[in-house]
């Protein structure tokens, strides 16, 4: 006698053989296409190397140029803090990026391989860049509430500048735990 429930089960096991059968077919993939996608994105990794090395470049002579005419510890603080913190981003990028430019081989399993690392090292980059982003907020943090105590108020433009860099590193925090979780 076939009651409800074995109707049901045995639906249940024609949807679970037709899954097995589909997830049995290997997905055609096209080599060619993976490919140029790949090296596109060797592509942008270079003009996005290129651009850092310039924006690097850009604020270590700004750095060097406002050492020259600092007069304040907080200013010396700064400077030595974003200088720290250029090296520290530096070192990661290199290390990150260390076999993620190229293919091993001109095969499906290599670009395969490639994609799947350069995904890893996003994911990586963005936790990076989400932690370093909070501890900056520490020291960033203390010479604000130092310039505030020497001024008196958060209106003085020395004070305003360290809030909006706070600003700036917690939006960068919450950017770079959204990519986190969409890698």
């Amino acid at each position: 006698m076939m009651t409800k429930y074995t109707a049901i089960a045995d639906a249940d096991d024609d949807w679970q053989n037709l899954s097995d059968e589909w997830q049995a077919v290997p997905a055609a993939v096209d080599v060619a296409q993976l490919r140029r996608r790949v090296r596109a994105q060797s592509r942008r990794m270079r003009w996005v190397l290129a651009g850092e090395v310039l924006l690097t470049l850009a604020a270590m002579a700004y750095l060097g140029a406002a050492a020259r005419v600092a007069d304040s510890w907080d200013s010396w603080v700064i400077i030595g803090g974003l200088t720290i913190f250029t090296v520290v981003i530096w070192v990661f990028t290199l290390r990150n990026r260390r076999g993620a430019w190229r293919a091993t081989s001109d095969s499906l399993e290599a670009y395969q391989a490639l994609e799947s690392a350069r995904r890893q090292r996003r994911r990586a980059e963005a936790t990076f860049t989400r932690r370093l982003s909070l501890v900056s907020l520490v020291p960033l943090a203390v010479v604000a509430v130092v310039r505030w105590r020497e001024v008196g108020t958060l209106g003085a433009p020395r004070v305003v500048v360290c809030i909006a860099a706070m600003l700036y590193l917690i939006v960068c925090a919450i950017w770079a735990r959204r990519l986190e979780r969409s890698a």
